[in-house]
């Protein structure tokens, strides 16, 4: 049971962490949007996420795995996008996350339990610039991921599908990291998945 409440824990946090970084399917109305168009500055003004969390160690023969989902629309959103050529500069952003989480418990692949959690989590205001290039006419690449993440997880390289609907600029991306950590002794797998689409309006 010790082990499982660190397995979980350790979801919540990894659920934090990647927070900043998801997407969901095409607005109805979503179109192309030129280079041209891009440029300039937009307000934040939602981001819409699902993030999959798993978290797994082997003891005494027996795998358990923990498994944390989220599906939301972030609330009280605030923050600027200034596009240039190059480079994307985000600042001030931050946004509010009220939802519950969908937790599972595994053992040797079998369920053995599911609970939901209330999840609140306010994000700290936070600016910072990456570095872009085009990727044939509708995606932005992003050689060092493009949300520095907290604490000591390291960005990673992401990729950006952009399209308007109506006034709104949206940026869908994926976010996906896998590593093993050894946790007081214990080896955990923990695995990352997160869509999300984030929207900004023309400032």
């Amino acid at each position: 049971m010790n082990i499982y409440k660190s397995l979980c824990l350790l979801s919540a946090v990894i659920l934090v962490l990647t927070s900043c970084t998801k997407e969901k399917s095409a607005e109805p109305d979503s179109a192309a949007i030129s280079k041209t168009e891009l440029l300039g500055e937009w307000n934040f003004v939602g981001m819409a996420a699902y993030t999959k969390s798993t978290s797994s160690a082997t003891v005494a023969g027996k795998t358990t795995s923990n498994v944390v989902i989220t599906d939301y629309t972030t609330i009280e959103n605030k923050g600027t996008l200034l596009i240039s050529a190059d480079q994307v500069i985000s600042n001030d952003l931050t946004y509010t996350i009220d939802t519950v989480m969908v937790a599972q418990q595994y053992i040797n692949g079998v369920l053995k339990e599911e609970f939901k959690i209330p999840f609140n989590f306010t994000a700290p205001a936070a600016s910072n610039t990456a570095h872009y290039t085009w990727v044939g006419t509708d995606s932005l690449y992003f050689s060092q991921g493009m949300i520095t993440m907290p604490g000591n997880m390291p960005s990673v390289t992401s990729g950006a599908k952009i399209a308007r609907a109506g006034d709104t600029l949206l940026l869908r991306g994926t976010y996906y990291d896998k590593r093993t950590e050894d946790q007081g002794g214990l080896k955990v797998l923990n695995e990352t998945q997160a869509i999300m689409v984030l929207k900004y309006k023309r400032r």
